[in-house]
């Protein structure tokens, strides 16, 4: 198993806790919340609804820490994947909504993270719900 001690929330925040990030409530339309904030101020509030997503390389948050992962950015079994980088970070009961994409592969780092996976044309909340329970009862 690959652990660094540089994903030690505090040395995390040390780092990047100064960097203002756009918080993200799982729209990815014209609703998208604009809260602009301190990735410091982010991770102080522990609960939230809200998250942090970037894609593609497109913030320099992203590439910062993508850099800092070094040899963990595709580990030995995932060599030559084509993965399309995300950085996502998020407190406890943070979210994003039901969605699809091409096949990907996530590295948490730190915390626990509760994955609903479906077959095809099974998305809903409700029709993942009954399979699966509540998310927020695993917490």
């Amino acid at each position: 198993m690959w652990q660094n001690d540089f994903w030690i929330k505090d040395d995390f925040v040390q780092k990047f806790g100064s960097r203002r990030v756009k918080t993200n409530n799982g729209h990815f339309d014209h609703l998208r919340s604009k809260e602009v904030l301190t990735l410091e101020q982010y991770l102080k509030q522990n609960v939230s609804e809200w998250n942090l997503f970037f894609a593609d390389m497109a913030y320099s948050l992203q590439r910062d820490v993508w850099d800092s992962l070094g040899a963990a950015v595709e580990p030995p079994p995932l060599h030559g994947f084509d993965a399309r980088p995300i950085l996502s970070i998020g407190t406890q009961a943070s979210s994003t909504r039901a969605h699809s994409h091409a096949e990907t592969w996530q590295l948490l780092l730190a915390g626990l993270k509760a994955w609903w996976l479906a077959k095809p044309g099974q998305s809903s909340v409700a029709q993942l719900q009954s399979l699966c329970g509540s998310p927020t009862a695993l917490l």
